[in-house]
């Protein structure tokens, strides 16, 4: 220890240099070549280029993607488009548009019929319906329904919907996209995807008299779908307010508003109980045109 500490440390191992630049160094060839990183004055403009040319063969099938998802979105956005366009004029010949519903058989989307009526008056519409394997038997309002449906070729119509009787609950559903499993729940949103369906849609005019549309929708789906007796008597003292000034619950003309309470009240066999302006006007609808081929035994 003394003699280390006076005369220093005793020599150590040489070791060989770990990068001998003299040496090439074999690299495969199913790769894109690069010059040595190591070299003297190395020129990096092949370096460049090869960069350039690895970036342009990853963003080709990027900006593919890109304009495959584009043209998919704008088919199906286009949809609507083409069905708005083509009726305002029962002369101008358009795409059979398929809309599916599945309902359930305890639950009845009347507004569904109501709604092919009305946009029965500018194109042809086919309803037909079709009962689930999981389900074995109709029942009879369900039948009744059945015998409401007019005939028509589908090739003669614009816009066919199929109500598919399933047990989904209380909230009908439509499928808007099967590409991307997108789909509408709720019988007062099915109402409004086929109001659009009419030009203009009941959203494209007065503001105020859309906000107010919205508004009765939402009380109905919320009171008659999830809510108890007194929250369905406020919705019906609310109506009848408006209809004592007034021949439908939002402006001078009917609404979808006016379809779907319609149909909540037929669904909950309330039309018996219903307060004098709110009973005047369920019976002025059953007389009208759109009312009227709907089976009685709904609303009796």
């Amino acid at each position: 220890m003394f003699n280390m500490a006076v005369n220093g440390p005793c020599g150590m191992y040489r070791l060989e240099p770990v990068y001998d630049r003299g040496n090439k160094i074999e690299l495969p060839t199913c790769m894109y070549k690069m010059s040595n990183i190591y070299e003297k004055n190395n020129d990096t403009s092949k370096l460049k280029t090869e960069v350039e040319k690895l970036k342009t063969n990853t963003q080709q099938p990027t900006k593919a993607t890109a304009e495959a998802t584009t043209n998919l979105t704008n088919r199906e956005c286009g949809v609507i488009e083409q069905s708005q366009a083509s009726i305002g004029s029962e002369n101008q010949s358009c795409i059979v548009q398929d809309i599916v519903i599945t309902a359930s058989p305890n639950y009845p989307p009347v507004s569904v019929w109501i709604m092919r009526n009305l946009l029965g008056q500018k194109i042809k519409v086919k309803l037909s319906t079709h009962l689930h394997s999981s389900l074995t038997t109709y029942l009879p309002k369900l039948k009744n329904l059945e015998d409401a449906l007019m005939d028509f070729d589908r090739k003669d119509c614009q816009l066919v919907i199929t109500v598919i009787w399933k047990d989904v609950g209380k909230d009908p559903e439509l499928m808007v996209s099967p590409v991307k499993q997108s789909s509408i729940l709720g019988e007062v949103n099915i109402v409004r995807y086929l109001g659009r369906f009419v030009t203009p849609g009941y959203d494209e005019g007065d503001p105020v008299i859309a906000t107010e549309i919205d508004f009765f929708l939402e009380i109905i789906h919320s009171a008659f779908t999830n809510g108890n007796n007194k929250e369905k008597q406020g919705v019906l003292k609310t109506a009848n307010i408006k209809l004592g000034k007034q021949t439908f619950l939002v402006g001078s003309e009917l609404t979808i508003a006016d379809v779907m309470l319609w149909s909540a009240i037929v669904q909950h066999k309330m039309e018996h109980d219903l307060p004098s302006n709110v009973k005047k006007w369920f019976k002025s609808l059953c007389n009208s045109v759109i009312f009227s081929n709907l089976p009685e035994m709904l609303y009796s």
